[in-house]
């Protein structure tokens, strides 16, 4: 359901992959990376994957990014959001 929020964890561009899924079925969404919850999204998308070329160019450290994701999991567990986990960038990026 609309609206749709896409948060990628770990600063792959696997979010941007999933970007361009929903741009080719025609849904409409946001991106932020920073967020922490929900917010006024229907449906979240959480898109992890770690990239330490992507955390260092962010200037974010592995255990800054696993602190924003296990508060990012605590508030969407409160929520009333459905959130989906889009794993998309295979083994090396787990």
């Amino acid at each position: 359901a609309e609206p749709v929020l896409v948060i990628s964890v770990g600063k792959s561009a696997d979010g941007a992959l999933a970007e361009s899924i929903l741009k080719k079925y025609g849904i409409s969404y946001t991106s932020d990376d920073a967020a922490t919850g929900a917010g006024s999204a229907k449906t979240v998308i959480v898109v992890p994957g770690v990239s330490t070329k992507g955390l260092g160019a962010a200037g974010i450290s592995v255990d800054d990014e696993y602190a924003h994701a296990s508060a990012l999991a605590d508030s969407l567990k409160s929520g009333d959001a459905t959130v989906l986990l889009a794993h998309l960038g295979g083994d090396s990026r787990r």
